[in-house]
């Protein structure tokens, strides 16, 4: 989203890659500004990266927010976090899943032109948090921008991850034959700012609640944090499948560190019949905006 930090990303790149090197070619890297909290923001993105012509040979679907990775990892259930998009959606939802499948649609085209080519989708072993049914479709858009009754800062997060992993398994069947693979992924628990919202929340609220809280809850935090990668770590297994030859990986699957086939841990991870029901309902999303509603 921040051009400031974008420029600068790209310039570290720049030099990292042209350090050392013996070549006088000058690394071809840009930088296009994206915000995911606004579909219009995806659209002209797409529009502009389109307007480059260059060739799409590997889409990574990295970008994410994450009030909580759930009670499985915290301890607790939080609902602190809950906030909506530009476009009116739950803001996990809309940003890790809405705005990545408008973006994956409006580049699919250039997918195909450039094949062979393929998405990954970065997913989290937090999809096994996600809603008992799955995805909770009548929350996506909440009504009058209120939080839902069974609104939860960790089942939100998982429900946007359980969208990642079996969007791509979706999307896998229907590039089926055109040169267009699709993976999904848990990268592992990575040291980032994705819990820049959650530290300060945790630890005020343990304090608050008493010495014994507080020691349990610090003992969930060093589980967590003790199985913790850093950043370069954290993007192995994207490289993995963004890299490695297609006959050595399975067209939809879903991989941990490092490349590693794995079952989707959530009950309702391999339904065919809810992955349908997501891309409709996904697809709907985005033509309405905040005028969503589920047709049941």
């Amino acid at each position: 989203r921040s051009v400031e930090r974008g420029t600068a990303a790209v310039e570290r790149v720049r030099d990292e890659v042209t350090k050392g090197s013996k070549s006088d070619i000058e690394p071809d890297l840009r930088f296009l500004r994206l915000d995911l909290a606004s579909l219009d923001s995806v659209k002209k993105f797409a529009s502009e990266f389109r307007a480059l012509k260059l060739p799409l040979h590997v889409l990574i679907l990295n970008a994410g927010v994450m009030k909580s990775p759930g009670s499985e990892f915290v301890g607790r259930d939080l609902m602190y976090g809950f906030e909506t998009t530009l476009d009116g959606f739950e803001y996990h939802i809309g940003v890790n899943h809405i705005a990545h499948a408008h973006l994956t649609t409006l580049l699919t085209d250039a997918l195909k032109k450039s094949a062979p080519s393929r998405v990954v989708s970065v997913s989290s072993v937090a999809e096994q948090g996600s809603y008992e049914e799955g995805f909770l479709f009548d929350d996506w858009v909440p009504k009058g921008g209120a939080m839902p009754e069974r609104y939860e800062d960790g089942r939100a997060y998982g429900q946007s991850k359980l969208s990642n992993l079996m969007f791509a398994s979706e999307f896998a069947s229907r590039m089926n034959g055109t040169g267009v693979t699709a993976y999904a992924l848990h990268p592992g628990v990575i040291v980032t700012e994705g819990g820049r919202y959650l530290d300060p929340v945790i630890k005020g609220q343990l304090k608050e609640e008493g010495i014994l809280s507080y020691c349990i809850g610090m003992f969930f935090g060093q589980v967590f944090q003790s199985a913790r990668f850093d950043a370069r770590g954290g993007a192995l297994t994207q490289l993995h499948l963004a890299t490695a030859p297609v006959e050595n990986l399975v067209n939809g699957g879903n991989y941990h560190p490092v490349g590693r086939l794995a079952v989707p841990a959530h009950p309702q991870g391999t339904n065919a019949t809810l992955k349908g029901m997501l891309w409709e309902e996904t697809e709907r999303a985005i033509a309405m905006k905040g005028r969503y509603r589920y047709r049941k």
